[in-house]
């Protein structure tokens, strides 16, 4: 699931990916903006993803930077992990992306 509060942007459209890499038994799931910039100012957000733990993950800015890890938080859950914004969390958001294997 992806639950955000953002204020901003017109009509954007954003997608959510969830795909299986069959050959290496990876998952990975993408939310981003198919054409960046975004105009969304996120207040929040958090990625929840279940059925595999997260082991590498992206969070981008507009200007396809990778925004600084003490910004937003990975922690994992009983059912997956979770990605969601620290409290100095910056605002700016193109794309996040979390991947990693089945969990047993």
């Amino acid at each position: 699931t992806f639950v955000y509060s953002c204020s901003g942007g017109s009509s954007e459209e954003w997608e959510l990916t969830l795909s299986l890499d069959e050959r290496n038994n990876r998952y990975e799931c993408i939310v981003g903006r198919p054409k960046p910039p975004s105009y969304l100012f996120f207040r929040s957000f958090e990625l929840n993803v279940a059925g595999f733990e997260a082991e590498k993950h992206n969070v981008m800015d507009n200007h396809a930077n990778l925004i600084e890890n003490n910004q937003y938080q990975i922690k994992k859950t009983r059912s997956g992990s979770s990605l969601k914004n620290a409290s100095d969390w910056s605002g700016t958001i193109s794309l996040l992306e979390v991947s990693g294997v089945e969990l047993d």
